[in-house]
């Protein structure tokens, strides 16, 4: 089974191939995000953020809808923050 990074050298890019490397991009992120809470010290906790909205050039051009993704917000008890 070939993977995104593999499909970049592809000459085929459609918005199946697009919508694929956005797919994966966002799980990515989220895998990122868990990881980042799983070495939070004590005295600070996360919680998700607004999303932001993803529209690429390359989704535009294929005709790719815009996606929602997540972001992580981080606080301490002592007021620091952290936004991702």
């Amino acid at each position: 089974m070939s993977t995104v990074l593999d499909e970049v050298t592809s000459d085929t890019v459609d918005a199946t191939h697009i919508r694929r490397r956005v797919d994966d991009w966002e799980s990515r992120v989220k895998a990122l995000f868990n990881e980042i809470v799983s070495w939070l010290p004590e005295g600070w906790e996360a919680r998700p953020g607004m999303p932001v909205h993803m529209l690429e050039e390359l989704m535009q051009k294929h005709g790719v809808e815009k996606r929602s993704v997540p972001t992580l917000v981080l606080r301490s008890q002592s007021g620091h923050c952290a936004r991702l």
